[in-house]
C-alpha cells in the first residue's frame, strides 16, 4: 500500500523502494512518485493498515544506517493521546512597522580615518542642529564611530546638515525593535525524551521520532532537526568518523540580546558565564542584576542552550554551549508586553543593541542571536555593530520577522546575518496559516522571507504555527521550552507557569510560544555545534553549510531550506557519507 496525497492506494506486492521509485514484481509494474509529494509506505500480507500523517522531509537525515551518526527511527508523525500538560501559550509577538523610530534622536556614522577633533565635530554636530551628544559607539573592525544625538528642532532639516559635515558616512533615525515571537546521542531531558501517552511520566512510552503527540508536551522541534545525530559525533558509540567531544559545543558562547534572562532557572544554572544591561536608551551600561520580566529572552535561551543531559526539563539545540545574556528590553510596564503593544516601555532602542553587541564580542561571544526586529534598511548604529561583529569572527543569527512580508525584518536584513524564518508541522489538524498541503513541513504563514531572493534570502527552523491562538491544543503547533519567574504580566507569572510539571519537576518554568523568535535560536544552536566541531569556521562559512545543507521542504517562502543539524555538522567536519 502507498499513501499519497491522503490517500491509500493498493498495488500488488511484494515491492521494492528506491529513491522515489517504487517498484513491484507483479504486473502493476513500476511508477514514479509525483514530485514534492510527502509519502509513507507500508508493505502487508493482509488485514487493514491504519492510515498515518504525512512522513516528515527529514527522513533522508535522520534514517541513515550503517554511517555516522546511525539511525533511531524512521521519522513518523505520532498522533493521539490526550493533553498531559498544563503548559501556558504566548500568542507570538508580531512586528510594528511603522512605529520603529524614537522621537527626537538622529545617529551619525563616521569614517574612523577622516574623523577630526572632537572639538570640531561637536561644533558642526551643533551647529546643524544636535543640541545633545547622549553617546558614542565604537567599532573598530570596520572603522566606524557611531555618535548619538538629540534633536529638539526639525528631524529631517538636522539630518541633512549633519550628512554634509566631513567624515560622515550615514546620518539616520534611531530605531525601535521588539520581540519576533551518528548513533543518536539522547541526553536523559525528560522533554526530549521522556513523554508518555497518558502525558508525562504516565502511560505508553512515546518513542522516536518525536517523543510527543498531538496531545503532550515535548520537543518535536529538536527531533525534527535532528540534533541528536549532530550531538552524537561526541561519541564513540556508534561512530565511523571521528570522536569530536567538540560538537557539543561546550566552549561555544552564545549571546542573547533579548529582554534578559532568567538566572535562577534549573535549566539556565551555570550556563551564563557573562551578562549586562543595556536599557539606557543610548547605549551606555545600566548597573543592575539580570533578570527577565518579559520571559521572551529567558525562552529564547532554553531553545538555544538551556542545560542538556542534567536528567531536567529541556534540551537546548547548542547542548554544553555557554551563555551571554544581554539585555536590551526596559522594565515593561504593568500589563507586561501583551502581544500587540507597541508601547515606548516594550521596545528596545537601537543604541542599546548596538552597545550590547559590542558587549557580547568583547567578552568572548562566538555565535549571537538577535530575536527582535524593525523596518529595513538597518539604522547605522545596529548594522554598524553587526558588521564589527561578524568582521571579529563572530557569527550572528536574527528573526526574520512575524509580519507575513515579503521583506525581512531589520537586522535580519544585514549583509552576513543569517535569517531564520519559521517553519512548521502539518499534521492534519487545522493550523494557523490554513495550511492543507500534501507536505508535512510548510513554511509559517505569519513568517517574512524576502521576495528579491527567494531561494537564498536565509532559513527555516522551527516556530510553530498554532491556530486561534492561544486556545489551540495542538502541542505539534507550539514550541515548547522554558520561561521566566519574574514576568511582569499577571497571565504569566509563577503561578501560571512555574506549577510542578508532569515529570513531577519542581521550578521548571515552561511556556508554549510561537514566531520568527524562536526559529532563530534553534538556528544559534546549530551553528553553536557547527563551531565547537570545527573552530575554524568564518562566520561566512557558517552562513553556506547551514543553507547547502539545509532541507528542501518545498515550500517557496523556505528560502535555502529548513535548517538540518545533523547534516550541518557533517559538512562542518567534513564528513562525506551524510546524504
Amino acid at each position: 500500500a502507498q499513501f499519497v496525497g491522503g490517500l491509500w492506494q493498493t498495488v500488488a506486492g511484494p515491492g521494492t523502494v528506491s529513491g522515489t521509485s517504487v517498484s513491484f514484481a507483479a504486473a502493476s509494474g513500476s511508477f514514479d512518485l509525483p514530485a514534492g509529494v510527502a509519502t509513507y509506505f507500508a508493505f502487508y500480507t493482509g488485514g487493514v493498515i491504519a492510515t498515518p500523517t504525512p512522513a516528515p522531509s527529514t527522513i533522508s537525515a535522520c534514517t541513515t544506517t550503517n554511517r555516522n551518526p546511525q539511525s533511531v527511527a524512521r521519522e513518523a508523525m505520532a498522533m493521539g493521546g490526550r493533553l498531559g500538560d498544563d503548559t501556558p501559550r504566548r500568542a507570538q509577538q508580531s512586528g510594528y512597522r511603522g512605529n520603529d523610530y524614537a522621537p527626537g534622536l538622529l545617529e551619525v556614522s563616521y569614517d574612523r580615518a577622516r574623523l577630526g577633533s572632537i572639538a570640531d565635530v561637536r561644533q558642526g554636530e551643533i551647529g546643524a542642529g544636535a543640541d545633545t551628544l547622549t553617546s558614542q559607539l565604537s567599532f573598530p573592525h570596520i572603522g566606524r564611530v557611531v555618535r548619538v544625538l538629540r534633536v529638539s528642532g526639525d528631524l529631517p532639516t538636522a539630518q541633512r546638515k549633519l550628512q554634509a559635515l566631513p567624515g560622515v558616512v550615514n546620518v539616520s533615525r534611531v530605531g525601535l525593535r521588539h520581540p519576533t515571537t551518528t548513533a543518536a546521542e539522547l541526553p536523559n531531558d525528560p522533554y526530549l525524551v521522556n513523554e508518555h501517552s497518558g502525558g508525562g511520566a504516565t502511560g505508553t512510552l512515546i518513542g522516536p521520532p518525536f517523543y510527543q503527540n498531538a496531545g503532550t508536551g515535548g520537543q518535536w522541534d529538536m527531533h525534527l532537526l535532528c540534533v541528536s545525530h549532530a550531538w552524537g559525533y561526541s561519541q564513540s558509540s556508534g561512530n565511523s568518523f571521528s570522536v569530536l567531544p567538540g560538537a557539543l559545543a561546550g566552549s561555544v558562547k552564545i549571546a542573547i540580546v533579548d529582554t534578559g534572562v532568567d538566572i535562577t532557572h534549573p535549566d539556565l544554572a551555570g550556563k551564563v558565564v557573562h551578562s549586562a544591561m543595556f536599557e539606557s536608551r543610548n547605549g551606555t551600561l545600566t548597573p543592575g542584576t539580570m533578570t527577565d520580566q518579559n520571559g521572551h529572552g529567558t525562552d529564547v535561551a532554553g531553545i538555544a542552550a538551556a542545560d542538556t543531559n542534567n536528567d531536567f526539563g529541556f534540551a537546548g539545540a547548542g547542548y554544553n554551549a555557554q551563555i551571554i545574556a544581554e539585555r536590551v528590553f526596559g522594565p515593561p510596564d504593568a500589563q507586561g508586553c501583551p502581544d500587540g503593544d507597541s508601547s515606548d516601555a516594550c521596545s528596545a532602542y537601537t543604541p542599546d543593541i548596538a552597545a550590547a553587541i559590542n558587549d557580547a564580542v568583547s567578552n568572548g561571544a562566538n555565535v549571537i542571536n538577535l530575536s527582535l526586529g524593525g523596518s529595513c534598511p538597518d539604522t547605522a548604529d545596529e548594522q554598524g555593530a553587526i558588521e564589527d561583529a561578524i568582521a571579529a569572527g563572530v557569527v550572528v543569527v536574527a528573526a526574520a520577522g512575524n509580519e507575513s512580508s515579503s521583506i525581512l525584518d531589520a537586522p535580519a536584513c544585514d549583509p552576513g546575518v543569517i535569517a531564520a524564518g519559521a517553519s512548521a508541522l502539518n499534521d492534519g489538524n487545522p493550523n494557523g496559516s490554513g495550511y492543507a498541503g500534501t507536505n508535512s513541513e510548510y513554511v509559517a504563514s505569519y513568517s517574512d522571507y524576502d521576495s528579491t531572493n527567494p531561494t537564498a534570502w536565509g532559513v527555516v527552523a522551527p516556530g510553530g504555527d498554532p491556530s486561534q491562538s492561544p486556545s489551540d491544543n495542538d502541542l505539534l503547533h507550539w514550541i515548547m521550552n522554558i520561561y521566566t519567574s519574574t514576568s511582569a504580566d499577571p497571565a504569566f507569572g509563577p503561578a501560571q507557569v512555574c506549577t510542578v510539571d508532569p515529570f513531577g519537576e519542581s521550578g521548571n518554568c515552561r511556556i508554549e510560544i510561537a514566531g520568527t523568535s524562536m526559529a532563530s535560536p534553534h538556528v544559534a544552536g546549530v551553528a553553536a555545534l557547527m563551531l565547537g566541531a570545527n573552530q575554524g569556521l568564518t562566520p561566512a562559512r557558517v552562513k553556506t553549510i547551514l543553507c547547502q545543507s539545509a532541507l528542501n521542504i518545498n515550500d517557496p517562502h523556505q528560502g535555502c531550506g529548513r535548517v538540518d543539524a545533523y547534516r550541518a555538522v557533517a559538512r562542518a567536519v567534513g564528513d562525506g557519507s551524510v546524504p
